[in-house]
């Protein structure tokens, strides 16, 4: 199962906005090879209508070195994290990543 921490940020707490990928511009694999820093990293699906049904906002945001990078914002509780975390599903099983 998907937990609420899948979308907590730094320090263990709900971000104000979560960085994901577009799934049509990226696979799975890129998508955890793209991970910014050292640690164990798998990769969840969540259709963006869910989101926008917690009132999240989802934008597709560009970067020059990853196509697929997208916000999520509006995350702001635990509850949000639970909630999001309830609509996801495991696309690709965490390993580690070393950067």
């Amino acid at each position: 199962n998907i937990t609420a921490g899948a979308f907590y940020g730094r320090g263990n707490k709900p971000p104000k906005q979560v960085s994901v990928d577009l799934a049509r511009l990226t696979s799975p694999e890129q998508t955890a090879e793209g991970a910014t820093r050292s640690g164990t990293w798998g990769v969840i699906k969540l259709l963006a209508g869910k989101a926008r049904k917690l009132n999240c906002s989802v934008e597709h945001d560009p970067m020059p070195d990853n196509e697929a990078h997208t916000i999520i914002a509006g995350v702001m509780t635990r509850q949000h994290c639970l909630r999001l975390a309830e609509h996801s599903a495991l696309v690709l099983e965490p390993r580690p990543i070393e950067k």
